[in-house]
């Protein structure tokens, strides 16, 4: 027999709700979530990435998206300087690896 009341309808609110709450009780967990579905280069523009990757008489150490994601986690975790940025990338490996902060030649 068919039970409306068994079913539960997604809602948005929700799931941002609990992300926020994990964000703040599991940041370890956030970021490991984060890592495993978040493709940063699926959001920079073609344009954005053909000017960054322009020879400006210098060769680029990092690529586009590990100079990003530590702005993203930034945001996300209300980090208020780039101080306080490096020392959370230094003491923090899922943040690195998130960030993927190993230099390019």
């Amino acid at each position: 027999m068919f039970c409306i009341n068994k079913l539960k309808q997604l809602n948005i609110f929700e799931q941002l709700g609990e992300l926020k709450d994990l964000r703040k009780k599991q940041p370890v967990g956030f970021t490991k979530l984060l890592a495993d579905n978040f493709d940063i280069k699926s959001f920079i523009p073609e344009s954005f990435t053909q000017k960054y990757y322009t020879d400006l008489g210098r060769d680029r150490k990092y690529n586009l998206s590990s100079v990003l994601s530590p702005l993203i986690i930034m945001q996300i975790f209300h980090i208020p300087t780039t101080v306080l940025l490096n020392l959370f990338l230094i003491f923090s490996t899922e943040i690195r690896e998130f960030c993927s902060c190993k230099p390019q030649y």
